[in-house]
């Protein structure tokens, strides 16, 4: 019921074993309401080996991977600060947000910056 009136789907998942499930699970949920959706994995980098299986399965299940956003210190940084990390423009982690949202602005068809 919560998908109602959604017409895609942002999953953000981690490369861990619970993550890889999790991912798994909200696609084919996802796919029987009939609603398209994208995979970001957070934190790509700190296991390369589940990066690379949630990019095989995304390929596999033609789901979009919109991007990987590094783990990065000046996020914690930011929390402490009350900011977001998209205040700190020259870190790793806002370079991939920024791409990330690209991505969802090209396959949407959106006109929205950060």
């Amino acid at each position: 019921a919560t998908l109602v009136g959604v017409h895609f789907v942002i999953i953000v998942t981690e490369p861990t074993s619970a993550g890889i499930h999790d991912m798994k699970r909200l696609i084919a949920s996802i796919r029987n309401f009939g609603i398209n959706c994208g995979v970001c994995i957070n934190k790509y980098n700190i296991n390369l080996d589940n990066t690379e299986i949630i990019a095989n399965y995304c390929q596999t299940a033609n789901v979009a991977l919109l991007g990987q956003i590094p783990f990065d210190a000046v996020c914690v940084t930011a929390i402490n600060q009350g900011k977001s990390i998209v205040d700190y423009p020259e870190s790793g982690a806002a370079i991939a947000v920024a791409a990330v949202w690209d991505s969802v602005k090209r396959m949407s068809g959106l006109e929205v910056s950060l």
